[in-house]
């Protein structure tokens, strides 16, 4: 609700209606469940506090099982969990994996303090089902730097080594990010209460580590490893790439191309044998980000589009009369589609005026228009876009271009000691200087 900008006064869309009266209805069901008060039943010899994490593209979260033992018995029980809800700005998932790591070391730090585990000598260890996590943690190179903050906080509260691999379907803060019923919950609730079963089987037979390392690729600017993933559990590419640390749109495209052609090669290296960007891979890059932007922007207008029947009809829908390409590209109709121009110039792609891929799509084509004025690039913005209240962004954009031209003048410093030697009027031709003077400055020694 967040995300779509959606005021209080505005009725609740009949799909998070429907949700939230299922929600309300289920409640009910909870009070068959029965949570243990107390941890150990007998006295306990040793002592371990086990800390796991999970997230999702929905929330991320931890929970806390203390570990005991009693001669040949091992006793572990729930402590406490802690969720967070997705950001509002989009993150990549190996990222929220780091907040989900996070959060666990500031659960331990809460427990420990809390329980007065220190005077105990309670061991913690951490469980992680994100290798790359586990590789970030443990790496003393230099990462970026979202990644170089959260491990540095980590680091603060924990040790590198405490950290160990659990896989996902042993991990029961799985349960934490999925969202489940209570018939569903009750179905898992022992691995919920008690932890997976591993955990109370002595320590040879835990998960092993894994062997391999996948944080190389991580700790550079560039996405690798984990790209595929990310593209199949969610196809928005803008999960992945971050836009802002681009400065012009043919560097963002092609870095979307190559990293497009990278999946691709992973999946079928026999059919793509060259790092050769073609024309049509660096459009279909391009229409990429153009789809993931309207995806974000435009989620509420698409939906509707989909399916009209179940969705109010939204103010953009009726003022530019929209559709949906056979890319899924969001377009617009207006008087000019029974001229004969140009497709893109009698449908133009709709983008939104507040985004940072439409702000680099306004200066490329100013650059394109040679730094003409407001009216040629907006022209020549017409032709394949429409933004609403492009003018205001055109004019900004002009204003900035223009900011940066009043101070052009360059000072030259002349050095009074150089041997000036005579050369034939012929060596040198001319000299072209264009808004720019020479100023005379103190001289050199």
């Amino acid at each position: 609700m967040e995300k779509k900008n959606e005021s209080w006064d505005e009725d609740v869309p009949s799909g998070h209606k429907d949700q939230w009266l299922n929600w309300i209805s289920d409640i009910s069901n909870l009070t068959s469940i029965e949570i243990p008060r107390p941890y150990f039943l007998t006295s306990i010899s040793k002592k371990q506090l086990h800390i796991f994490r999970e997230s999702s593209q929905l929330a991320y979260g931890a929970i806390a099982y203390p570990r005991g033992m009693s001669g040949a018995e091992v006793y572990n029980a729930f402590t406490m969990a802690k969720t967070r809800v997705e950001l509002l700005k989009t993150q990549t998932l190996p990222r929220l994996e780091l907040l989900a790591a996070l959060l666990g070391a500031q659960l331990s730090e809460y427990l420990t303090k809390t329980l007065q585990l220190t005077k105990t000598k309670c061991e913690v260890i951490y469980w992680s089902d994100s290798q790359i996590v586990l590789s970030w943690i443990s790496s003393t190179k230099q990462l970026p730097q979202f990644v170089r903050t959260r491990v540095q906080k980590i680091k603060e509260l924990t040790s590198s080594n405490t950290w160990r691999f659990c896989p996902t379907s042993m991990n029961p803060a799985d349960l934490l990010t999925r969202g489940l019923e209570t018939k569903m919950f009750n179905d898992r609730k022992q691995l919920w209460f008690q932890g997976p079963p591993w955990l109370r089987e002595p320590e040879d037979t835990w998960p092993p580590q894994p062997i391999t390392s996948i944080h190389a690729e991580y700790e550079s600017p560039q996405l690798a490893v984990t790209t595929i993933a990310d593209i199949e559990e969610n196809p928005n590419i803008l999960n992945i790439i971050d836009l802002p640390k681009y400065s012009t749109l043919i560097r963002v495209v092609r870095v979307t191309a190559l990293l497009v052609l990278f999946a691709r090669k992973w999946k079928t290296p026999e059919v793509y044998n060259d790092n050769i960007l073609t024309t049509k891979e660096m459009l279909e890059a391009r229409n990429l980000l153009l789809k993931a932007t309207q995806q974000i922007t435009y989620k509420q207008e698409i939906s509707y589009l989909k399916n009209s029947d179940k969705f109010k009809e939204p103010a953009i829908v009726r003022q530019l009369n929209p559709y949906l390409d056979d890319e899924d590209l969001l377009r617009c109709r207006g008087r000019l589609q029974y001229t004969d121009l140009p497709h893109d110039t009698k449908f133009p792609i709709l983008m939104p005026k507040d985004n940072y891929l439409t702000t680099l799509i306004v200066q490329s084509m100013h650059k394109t228009v040679m730094h003409g004025g407001v009216c040629e690039t907006l022209t020549h913005i017409r032709q394949t876009y429409w933004i609403p209240q492009g003018r205001q962004l055109v004019k900004k954009n002009h204003l900035q271009v223009r900011d940066m031209q009043k101070n052009p003048w360059t000072t030259i410093s002349i050095c009074t000691h150089t041997t000036f030697t005579e050369i034939k009027s012929s060596t040198i031709t001319g000299l072209s200087i264009y808004r720019h003077r020479l100023r005379r400055s103190s001289l050199c020694s």
